[in-house]
């Protein structure tokens, strides 16, 4: 008798940042100032997607780097 084999679907993969990023994002907010998404992105020497910016900002305020 054959058997079924149910296969999960693919979850959607997430990008996740590198730590190179992940760096120069909190290099970039160790002064202290307060900032937009917008002007934060403005002061990357990189260009970094929206979600990663987000996803970053995400973990530095987890793990307590942000106030």
């Amino acid at each position: 008798m054959p058997q079924t084999i149910h296969v999960k679907e693919r979850e959607k993969l997430t990008h996740s940042p590198t730590l190179n990023t992940v760096l120069m994002v909190e290099g970039i907010l160790k002064n202290g100032d307060l900032m937009t998404v917008a002007e934060l992105k403005k002061k990357l020497p990189k260009k970094v997607m929206h979600q990663t910016l987000l996803q970053i900002l995400d973990y530095l305020q987890v793990s307590g780097k942000l106030s």
